[in-house]
């Protein structure tokens, strides 16, 4: 039961903390995450695109500009991918705990009744 309730409260943790660390501004990965198998995928994902647009060239200025929200929505759709799977961690977490502790109070409240007769 204990168990339950410390897995609830860690992925109600995680999940906050994971929509927190959501920037669209950030520019680099300055403050590397503790949960760097989940915070890899963007490198992953994101970086292979980012390359294929690093080796266009533009032309004109409106070229310049839409390259750049380009590379600015690839990053954005990498983070929030990250954001996605941290929530989705944290949701299982939370889900768990939740199973955990509904049979730890079924259980008590089995053996009460047992105890009764």
């Amino acid at each position: 039961m204990i168990l339950g309730g410390l897995l609830m409260l860690a992925g109600c943790f995680y999940t906050v903390w994971g929509a927190r660390q959501l920037n669209p501004a950030r520019v680099d990965d300055a403050h590397p995450a503790f949960d760097r198998p989940i915070a890899q995928l963007e490198t992953l994902l994101v970086h292979p695109q980012q390359e294929r647009l690093r080796h266009i060239q533009p032309h004109t200025k409106q070229e310049h500009q839409l390259l750049d929200q380009l590379m600015w929505h690839t990053r954005l759709a990498g983070r929030l991918l990250v954001l996605l799977f941290r929530l989705l961690f944290g949701t299982v977490l939370v889900g768990m705990g939740a199973t955990l502790l509904a049979i730890g109070l079924t259980e008590w409240q089995f053996v009460a009744m047992l105890d009764k007769l």
